[in-house]
């Protein structure tokens, strides 16, 4: 409650949700490629969606981890600045041709939460066509879709 408490009550994910996986892969591939740093961060949780949405239904809040939310939000959102600056700084502004993505067949559930894991993207760019690790789990709730962190192979 004290994490939540001075955070807006979130009941969807909201702004930069996605209606669909492909849209939020798409709107990655654009963000990277216009070197948007706000709009990357816009397609990932926010301290309020991760406070009312993420953290309440979480595997860490029990044992053996039972982290406080403000340690398991500090490394989340930490792995995902670090991750977003890597992934500016080597493909910002270049055509990233992505030619689609995979993640494990089976998703994880948590309460109302679903997260796809383990996504690579297949992209091409001047050093030749890769399939890399470039962000983290993917978060499904009521339909609407959003990274949990840009945590990526970088």
């Amino acid at each position: 409650r004290r994490f939540q408490e001075p955070l807006p009550r979130m009941d969807a994910l909201g702004d930069g949700a996605a209606e669909s996986r492909d849209a939020l892969v798409d709107a990655f591939v654009a963000a990277v490629e216009d070197s948007s740093a706000a709009r990357l961060r816009s397609l990932r949780l926010d301290a309020a969606e991760f406070g009312w949405l993420y953290f309440p239904e979480s595997r860490y809040t029990a044992k053996p981890y039972e982290l406080p939310p403000e340690t398991l939000w500090m490394l989340i959102d930490q792995n995902g600045l670090k991750g977003e600056t890597r992934l500016l700084r080597r493909f910002g502004g270049a055509s990233l041709e992505a030619g689609g993505y995979t993640c494990e067949p089976e998703p994880r559930r948590e309460g109302p939460n679903t997260y796809w894991e383990q996504c690579t993207l297949e992209i091409r760019t001047a050093e030749g066509q890769r399939t890399m690790r470039l962000f983290g789990s993917i978060m499904e709730r009521d339909g609407r879709f959003k990274f949990v962190s840009m945590a990526n192979d970088l």
